[in-house]
């Protein structure tokens, strides 16, 4: 069974139109060996190789910005809610409109074997590369890092690449139009609240952004 056979209409991101043709897809990494415990929920679907259809089962992690597809390449329904060991493949692919994704695709081994890695998948950009771990950046609009990490590695580990911050820095974007709730979904922390105004921060291109919220002063 081919490892580049992944679902046409299936994308890593909850986008509005169809992408299209795929015209490209590259294997960024291939070869760990994980235990995988597939949803209960996962979907069936198949995809066409020529005059065959490769079938496969499908499942989602809901990420900032969309979603990272993971396809698990069997024919068997009855993998949903199992777990068993898998080689793991991290693809991207580019549609004919310029847009790309990376998703996961893991295939079954004959016999069940010990892992070698974890796989995790989170939210935001630019963290550290810790030794022996593996980062895979999401294209946008997906806002996400696949991380295949050594065995036992927790996400609280990762740590992103912020910058110090400048004590004397004056000039700060200010949000307008937005809740304190939506921006801290879009992966703004909070840094500093003094009851009027919440300083928050993200981590961009492995740089740090500021950006300030004013809160709505109460009439009395």
């Amino acid at each position: 069974m081919s490892i580049l056979a992944v679902a046409r209409e299936a994308t890593s991101a909850g986008a509005a139109r169809v992408p299209g043709e795929i015209v490209s897809r590259e294997i960024l990494w291939k070869g760990p060996i994980i235990e995988v415990t597939v949803p209960k929920d996962s979907t069936m679907g198949t995809y066409p190789d020529g005059k065959e259809l490769v079938p496969f089962l499908r499942f989602a992690h809901r990420v900032t910005g969309g979603f990272v597809n993971c396809f698990v390449h069997t024919n068997k329904p009855a993998l949903c809610g199992a777990t068993f060991s898998a080689e793991v493949c991290i693809m991207k692919k580019v549609f004919a409109d310029g847009r790309s994704f990376v998703h996961v695709d893991y295939l079954p081994t004959p016999k069940p074997k010990p892992a070698t890695h974890q796989l995790m998948v989170v939210s935001g950009k630019g963290y550290k590369r810790n030794d022996g771990w593996r980062l895979f950046e999401t294209p946008a609009p997906v806002d996400a890092t696949v991380v295949l990490a050594p065995l036992g590695a927790k996400t609280d580990e990762l740590q992103q690449k912020i910058a110090p911050v400048n004590k004397k820095l004056e000039t700060k974007a200010v949000a307008q139009g937005r809740s304190l709730k939506d921006l801290q979904a879009q992966g703004w922390k909070i840094d500093k609240d003094d009851g009027k105004k919440v300083l928050l921060y993200a981590a961009v291109d492995g740089k740090r952004r500021e950006l300030v919220f004013e809160r709505e002063s109460k009439r009395t």
